[in-house]
């Protein structure tokens, strides 16, 4: 579906990056995807972007299965041009609630960070961890910010510094929060300030009671 029409669109609106979601190399991506030619499809969008000069930026989503495809996918990543990724874990909401049984395995979540803390120094692709990911290793400090900084995690920031809109319209703090509760408005009813501004929006994290 991405074609020329999309990158007219992409640099009218001027766009910091493009993010694609890639979720494992070849076999690992095409069965998470369930599209025999996912894989395929991403890859012509990436030379597509770069030829256009596209900033692009790439989201992975980890569970157990395609854990090992981490490395081959950042010399993939670097290859392609790629100045952002971001790796989170599948978390057991929508379509994973039932299937608690392909999340990652904990003990693995150290080699994540780990893979992120010293990829980071690389300085070949900024790499951001997903909220889901970090908290209590000494890699902690260190995902947070970008290459010789250090920042612990200032909290969820959906409906604070960010919003999720999907492809109807709907508006809620992140994407991430997949349940029909989240939903703080739509935009072909009211406008997104009317939606960001109105008074118990987003109260999850706006009254937060500490």
């Amino acid at each position: 579906m991405f074609g020329d029409e999309q990158i007219a669109q992409i640099k009218y609106a001027r766009l910091a990056n493009v993010g694609i979601s890639l979720d494992g190399m070849e076999d690992n991506h095409n069965n998470m995807r369930n599209v025999s030619n996912s894989f395929e499809k991403v890859m012509k969008a990436f030379d597509m972007l770069n030829r256009e000069e596209i900033p692009l930026a790439v989201v992975t989503s980890f569970i157990d299965s395609n854990f090992n495809d981490l490395w081959s996918m950042y010399d993939l990543l670097v290859e392609k041009s790629v100045k952002t990724w971001q790796i989170q874990f599948v978390t057991p909401m929508g379509n994973m609630a039932d299937k608690k049984d392909l999340l990652i395995d904990p003990a693995k979540v150290s080699l994540i960070t780990k893979f992120i803390r010293e990829k980071r120094n690389e300085q070949n692709i900024r790499i951001y961890a997903g909220d889901n990911i970090g908290y209590f290793d000494e890699n902690e400090l260190y995902l947070r910010n970008l290459p010789g900084t250090i920042c612990a995690w200032s909290g969820c920031q959906a409906g604070l510094k960010v919003i999720g809109i999907d492809s109807i319209g709907n508006v809620k703090g992140c994407e991430s929060l997949y349940s029909d509760e989240f939903i703080e408005g739509n935009l072909r009813e009211k406008s997104l300030a009317e939606i960001w501004f109105k008074e118990g929006n987003f109260a999850y994290n706006r009254n937060f009671d500490y």
